[in-house]
């Protein structure tokens, strides 16, 4: 399993995390994810844009780099926050997540990435208190 970000302080954390519990298969890669084609060595079977999505710049131009990092007959996978107030979604007494400025419906993110590559929504998954997952197949 890779796991990419440009902050490379997550990636070593994400490593001490996976050592500390015994988990040996995953592959921290240091970069930027609207780069896959170029950052992952090896094609993927299924892609997970968790909590992201929704800040990225580029989002046609990330969800083109997915479909063409993905093989054929793989999914991608759009976790993201509700679009609901910020200070609505708190963990404790604190407000998680994104700006609420930020935070995009279902309909949105799927429209953006259908409209990106030809992938097919095969599933809308709810992901309580405060998220939704989309499944796209490749």
């Amino acid at each position: 399993m890779y796991a990419v970000d440009v902050d490379a302080s997550l990636l070593d954390e994400l490593d001490g995390r996976a050592d500390r519990q015994g988990i040996d298969n995953v592959v921290p890669v240091h970069g930027d994810a609207r780069n896959l084609t170029d950052v992952l060595p090896d094609s993927v079977s299924t892609l997970v844009v968790a909590n992201t999505f929704h800040g990225v710049g580029d989002q046609s131009g990330l969800v083109e780099q997915a479909f063409r990092a993905i093989e054929p007959g793989g999914s991608l996978i759009i976790v993201n926050w509700h679009d609901r107030p910020r200070e609505t979604t708190t963990v404790g007494t604190e407000p998680r997540g994104p700006p609420t400025a930020l935070r995009t419906p279902p309909g949105e993110t799927e429209d953006v990435v259908l409209s990106a590559a030809p992938f097919t929504l095969d599933r809308l998954v709810e992901l309580p208190p405060y998220h939704y997952g989309l499944v796209f197949d490749r």
